[in-house]
């Protein structure tokens, strides 16, 4: 038992930073949503917080919607087979493949335009669809971090102050 106790430890603390990871990158979708103006509660309830995410980096509802809707899709191809057949050798056969690749593609899209939103570069924001979660860690502790705009076109007057001025900036 005592050869094992080192794995223990070893297992224990890789689960403490994940623990950390999950919580971090918790508080900074909150902190970015609320820079984007968006409630930053909305960052706890599941497929809502995607809805938002899509919101504050595109701006459109339908690709809102088909972002929350390829991700209840791929959960439900994925597991439904599971539960009918019982046995954890059944998948979603060639339609869970095409319903996890449009869910990857709209993913990163939507990854590559939140980063987009805040301002960020190219670069920046390829990395954001790797690394999402770090890079967005960054963005929600950086004090230079501002909201743009959907797809990083600037609105007049900056989001956050979109109902303080008018259309002439008065």
């Amino acid at each position: 038992m005592e050869s094992y106790a080192g794995l223990f430890v070893l297992l224990g603390v890789v689960l403490l930073v994940c623990l950390g990871l999950v919580v971090m990158c918790v508080i900074a979708n909150w902190k970015l949503f609320e820079k984007a103006g968006e409630p930053g509660w909305s960052a706890l309830i599941p497929f809502y917080n995607s809805y938002q995410m899509a919101k504050i980096a595109t701006g459109d509802a339908k690709i809102c919607w088909a972002y929350v809707g390829v991700s209840i899709l791929s959960t439900l191809v994925s597991d439904l087979p599971k539960l009918i057949s019982g046995s954890d050798e059944a998948t979603g056969g060639a339609l869970g493949v095409i319903i996890s690749l449009a869910s990857l593609v709209i993913e990163a899209y939507v990854c590559y335009m939140f980063a987009k939103s805040f301002g960020q570069s190219t670069a920046m924001c390829v990395l954001s669809i790797l690394f999402g979660g770090i890079i967005f860690i960054i963005l929600a502790f950086s004090k230079s971090t501002e909201y743009v705009g959907p797809k990083g076109e600037p609105r007049f007057g900056g989001y956050n102050n979109y109902n303080s001025y008018d259309k002439y900036g008065y």
